[in-house]
């Protein structure tokens, strides 16, 4: 019941391939964080022009302190 070991070369192939996948991932958390962060300096840059709320249409919404707080969560979560 002995297994033999695979190739080196097997071993090399799969490594590379783990490797070039896991910095894709990495590239596709930085870009989705980039685009978080800037819809909501978008967001704060189009809503700070009504103070305290005024003349707000009902269907959109404010950017709060609660958004900011959440967006540095994220960002906090996926550097660790």
């Amino acid at each position: 019941m002995w297994f033999q070991a695979p190739p080196r070369s097997d071993v090399v192939k799969s490594l590379q391939n783990g490797i070039a996948l896991n910095l894709l991932g990495m590239g596709a958390a930085i870009l989705g964080m980039q685009a978080t962060v800037g819809f909501l300096v978008a967001k704060a840059l189009t809503t700070s022009a009504n103070p305290y709320y005024q003349g707000i249409a009902p269907g959109s919404s404010p950017v709060l302190a609660l958004d900011v707080f959440l967006v540095q969560v994220k960002l906090i979560g996926c550097s660790v």
